[in-house]
């Protein structure tokens, strides 16, 4: 069961990144409104996936998706075209949804308490 939600989690992660790349555009002026929302969702997205899976590997499925969907979509094809372009608002959805992602996964919190991994098999005996 644990696998079926990971895999909705990158499905998620995937769509996110996927829409998100189409829609950075959106701009207001040359504020880029609409890369700093999905920037904000994106932070979302994230964090209440490590809530919901109790732990930072839920958080990093959907993040490390999203940064492959999105970097993937930042490259230039042979023919000349990019979905994510290299304008303020494709570098705000960029550089700044990994931001988020990296502060979201951070927020989540461990499941073991802190130091554990110190002191992981400390307490056996070798015999």
């Amino acid at each position: 069961m644990a696998g079926a939600a990971y895999a909705a989690l990158g499905l998620l992660g995937g769509v996110v990144g996927l829409l998100g790349s189409f829609a950075l555009n959106w701009s207001t002026g040359d504020v880029p409104v609409a890369a700093v929302l999905l920037v904000l969702l994106v932070f979302a997205m994230v964090r209440l996936a490590g809530w919901g899976m109790a732990g930072r590997l839920g958080a990093a499925v959907p993040a490390v998706v999203w940064g492959v969907v999105v970097m993937v979509l930042s490259m230039q094809r042979p023919e000349g075209d990019l979905v994510v372009p290299g304008t303020a608002a494709g570098y705000v959805y960029i550089i700044g949804g990994l931001v988020a992602a990296v502060l979201a996964v951070s927020r989540v919190p461990s499941n073991r308490p802190p130091g554990e991994w110190l002191t992981v098999g400390a307490g056996r005996s070798r015999g």
